[in-house]
Parts: C-alpha cells; structure tokens; sequence
C-alpha cells in the first residue's frame, strides 16, 4: 500500500496533512509505525520534495518500518497566468491564491535529484521507487540509475493510455541485450556510487 504525504494542502503553518507533514520526520515516522500496527501487507511512503528534506524524510519512515519510499510526480509552481484578466485568482483552492501542482516531463531532473539524494543517504538496500517527468524507456532507465527499484508512471498514461508499456518493456529488452545486463536491476548501478556533488 503506498500512502502519500506529497499533496500540498497550501498550509504552510499546519503539519496535520499533505506535504506540510511530509516534511516532518517524526510526523512521517509515526504514521508509518501506526499503519505498521493496523495492517499486515507492504507500505510505501510517497514523500515531498518540498522543504528540501527528502532524503532525511525517507530515512526517517524506513527506519520506523516502511517497506520502502517514494518519490513524487509533482512540484508546486505558479501556473500560467492570464495578463488579460489578471485580477483573476491564478489558482483558487480552499477559497485562496495557491500555487499549482506541476507535473510532467520538465521536472524528471528535479524527480532524478529526489531519488539519487535518497539512495544515497539510505544505502543499496532499501527500496525507492521513482517517479516524476518519464516520458520514455531512456526515462526510466536514467531514473533506476539514480539509484530507483522500481519506476512510476502518471502524466504520460493520462495522456497516452497504456499502449506505450509493450513498446518500453521491447526497446528496455533490447537496450539490456545491448548493454549486458541480465536484469532489469543491472541497470541500476547507482551513478551515485560514483559520483559526488562539486563544491564552489
């Protein structure tokens, strides 16, 4: 089960929802440990990105038993405005300017960041599924080698329906013949592993 505390609620002040609360450790973990205690199948933590805290925050909900993280589809942003009608609200939500959920494939970059600072403060062990901005097979595949097990997908179907999977899953079998890889995993050498950021 994958329960998410990525939505933006908008309030920057309250920690009881949404990604307000998923950028608080102890309030992610004792979720975590109260779902542990009320059902008996897999959990998944899908987690913000929002205050910059992603990796500690995944930590946090592995080390209170999650069966893994994740990360999010979406970044806020201010969506485009009309110059024309510009004392229109630019997004209304609760009866207030908000800013906007933004998905697609300009945030893959940021997505690919999300996993790649997770993998690398949680080790080679922990699952971490990634997700955000992938459009393609080379999407995926640049995404398992920042360090994701396993691949979501969202704007794309919306968009395309299903039908682009038998097409990935064929050019993905060919790219690992290429490549010798013998799993899908092999893919996932962590560039992280070799990589650091640079310092100015």
């Amino acid at each position: 089960m994958s329960f998410s505390v990525d939505v933006s609620d908008q309030k920057a002040h309250r920690v009881s929802s949404g990604a307000s609360m998923g950028q608080h450790e102890q309030q992610v973990a004792a979720v975590v440990r109260r779902l542990k205690h009320a059902i008996n199948i897999p959990i998944i933590a899908k987690l913000t990105p929002e205050g910059g805290r992603i990796a500690q925050v995944a930590k946090a909900a592995m080390d209170a038993g999650a069966d893994g993280v994740s990360g999010v589809a979406n970044r806020l942003g201010i969506p485009p405005i009309d110059v024309r009608k510009y004392k229109k609200a630019i997004y209304n939500l609760q009866g207030e300017n908000t800013m906007g959920c933004m998905s697609g494939p300009w945030i893959r970059p940021l997505a690919m960041r999300d996993v790649f600072e997770m993998r690398k403060l949680l080790g080679p062990e922990p699952h971490i599924n990634g997700t955000g901005g992938i459009a393609s097979m080379s999407d995926a595949v640049q995404m398992m080698m920042c360090g994701a097990d396993t691949i979501g997908v969202c704007t794309e179907t919306m968009l395309r329906g299903f039908g682009f999977l038998e097409e990935w899953m064929t050019d993905l079998r060919q790219y690992m013949q290429d490549m010798g890889f013998t799993t899908a995993a092999r893919c996932g050498i962590c560039c992280c592993r070799r990589s650091s950021r640079r310092r100015s």
